[in-house]
């Protein structure tokens, strides 16, 4: 039995959250989606309709996840489409340029602003909101396997 049956994916558009949206439809889950590019995010949401079954809903936003401000009204707007939400996956960030941010330390501190810190945020706000459903949930957070094993040709990342 799928015990993920109301999901909010951050991150919707990277290769690895669509090819975990096609099977959590798959499995009947619903689903709200955000992602950075409005066009792809369409296309995707237009997909995992087609895919669902008539009693799965399948919505989503586009949103620019560094700005935090924004995170509490993705969580309610998410709310409101599916009733609550039992599932939070994080599965947004950006690779960066090594060299160009070498080069530029605001560059660098978007970066770190983009794949740590709206990450975390995005993990305090759904701790909190599953908690106080009082009937538990689950975070995922996927991430990239250089956060295991760093690699020197791209450090920042």
């Amino acid at each position: 039995m799928n015990t993920m049956q109301r999901v909010l994916m951050f991150g919707a558009t990277s290769a690895i959250a669509q090819s975990t949206e096609r099977l959590l439809v798959q499995q009947g889950s619903s689903l709200y989606v955000v992602g950075r590019n409005p066009k792809k995010l369409q296309d995707l949401i237009n997909d995992l309709r087609v895919r669902a079954g008539p009693n799965q809903i399948i919505d989503g936003t586009s949103a620019d996840l560094d700005q935090i401000d924004v995170h509490t009204a993705l969580f309610e707007a998410a709310e409101q489409s599916l009733g609550k939400i039992d599932t939070v996956f994080i599965a947004h960030g950006t690779l960066s340029d090594q060299v160009a941010c070498e080069a530029s330390v605001p560059l660098t501190l978007a970066q770190i602003h983009t794949n740590a810190l709206s990450a975390i945020a995005l993990a305090s706000e759904a701790a909190n909101r599953l908690q106080a459903q009082g009937v538990g949930g689950m975070i995922v957070a996927i991430g990239s396997v250089a956060g295991d094993r760093g690699r020197q040709s791209n450090y920042i990342y």
